[in-house]
């Protein structure tokens, strides 16, 4: 799993260091906006989703509780 964190770190610093405003290896001369997701298709990211992966990290998340509640009554010694 190492592989691909270096591979994301690689990606952020040169996309930060390409975009930077006074960098000597600038390559991306844009200017910063997000005006682009107003308009569809991207709009659908921030108001689908977005959420759709929030419920379903919640939904997750849920179930894994659920789950480890129920393994700790199956480990609890009853009572005699």
């Amino acid at each position: 799993m190492e592989r691909p964190r270096r591979f994301d770190l690689v990606t952020a610093l040169s996309l930060g260091i390409g975009s930077a405003a006074g960098s000597p290896l600038r390559f991306i001369f844009e200017t910063p906006d997000s005006g682009a997701v107003g308009v569809l298709p991207w709009a659908l990211i921030p108001g689908l989703l977005v959420p759709l992966y929030m419920l379903t990290h919640v939904a997750i998340f849920a179930r894994l509780a659920a789950h480890a509640r129920g393994q700790e009554r199956m480990t609890l010694p009853h009572a005699a």
